[in-house]
């Protein structure tokens, strides 16, 4: 899908694995220097525990140069990759690492486990 938002125009694919679905959000930097791609796999209750935000805060040493953010009240998964020397095959392959890496983190952001303190 294509979304042209205040002159801002991204892509969104959407993802998933088993029950949890998402989408994708594809956009280039300003410059056009990189390709953004984030995903947001799940709204953050009102009492989210401090020590399961630490356990995914902590996980962004790990994954690198992705990262989890908080944007409102949602979890979000971003990562800068350099565009430069792409083609359709390159992007496919970096969006299907996007989404393992949020499959295979599941566990620090399943809602069963950000439950208040």
């Amino acid at each position: 899908n294509t979304v042209t938002n205040n002159g801002h125009t991204y892509y969104t694919v959407i993802c998933g694995h088993g029950q949890w679905k998402s989408n994708v959000i594809i956009s280039l930097s300003p410059n056009g220097n990189f390709i953004w791609m984030a995903i947001e796999p799940v709204q953050l209750p009102d009492q989210a525990s401090a020590a399961a935000l630490a356990n995914i805060l902590k996980k962004n040493v790990e994954i690198g140069p992705m990262y989890f953010s908080i944007n409102g009240r949602w979890l979000r998964l971003s990562s800068p990759i350099p565009n430069s020397d792409m083609s359709q095959a390159k992007v496919k392959a970096y969006l299907e690492d996007r989404v393992n890496t949020a499959v295979d983190t599941m566990p620090l952001w399943d809602p069963r486990n950000l439950g208040g303190n």
